[in-house]
């Protein structure tokens, strides 16, 4: 797996197409040392914070769901 490094300035976007799917990434703001993003995706797509997935994966396996 490859890594992109972009540089961009507050309201400006990154486009991200998976197999038609189109995923808009949003600067929304940039405070100091945090980046606010907004992200426009269909409704298909999850999106979540490493730690929010790793907890709803762990506990799909508590319950028994692969």
């Amino acid at each position: 797996m490859g890594l992109l490094v972009l540089t961009r300035k507050q309201l400006e976007t990154v486009i991200i197409d998976v197999d038609g799917e189109m995923i808009e990434v949003i600067i929304a703001e940039i405070r100091r040392d945090k980046v606010k993003l907004g992200i426009r995706a269909s409704d298909k797509v999850q999106i979540n914070r490493p730690e929010i997935r790793e907890k709803k994966l762990n506990s799909a396996k508590k319950d028994g769901v692969s």
